[in-house]
């Protein structure tokens, strides 16, 4: 048996019902403005490796693959660092997630949490900010025997625009 053709034509809800038609409309204006109002991207890198105590050492620097657009204000920034290679170092090591942007720089200190979110408030900071982590292992600038290292780090970072 064969289906039959169904035919679809165009109504005009703003005459037929009016209050549907508005309900339409502002939930295409609500769905689109969410679409809009929102992004994030997500990097993956190579952690730092300080063979020298005292001094902040950078691993690879994380940012987005393609552009977010010029106004877009990061929101939150996820994170993840790998603890697995500290070499007895913990009560020594300090890592923080260091941020650059043309209109400044941040800090936050992750030592405490390997995994964790930064809600980064009113700072105002570009989307298109790069970020590193950074380890330092004590205060006194020497050669360490073993050094601790980070073999991988992630963000995953939200933006507003």
């Amino acid at each position: 048996m064969k289906e039959p053709d169904i035919s679809c034509g165009p109504i005009d809800l703003v005459k037929e019902d009016p209050g549907l038609f508005e309900y339409f409309k502002l939930y295409a204006e609500a769905w689109e403005a969410a679409v809009k109002a929102a992004g994030s991207w997500y990097r993956i890198g190579v952690g730092p490796a300080p063979t020298q105590g005292g001094t902040w050492v950078s691993g690879t620097t994380l940012t987005p693959s393609g552009a977010p657009p010029s106004n877009s204000i990061i929101s939150n920034i996820a994170y993840t660092w790998d603890n697995t290679h500290l070499r007895g170092w913990d009560s020594q090591v300090s890592v923080r997630l260091a941020i650059f942007a043309s209109t400044g720089s941040w800090a936050a200190d992750v030592t405490s949490a390997n995994t964790g979110n930064i809600g980064v408030g009113t700072a105002s900071i570009p989307a298109n900010a790069q970020i590193k982590f950074q380890m330092k292992v004590g205060n006194l600038q020497v050669s360490l025997y073993q050094p601790p290292f980070i073999q991988v780090d992630s963000v995953t970072v939200s933006y507003n625009y």
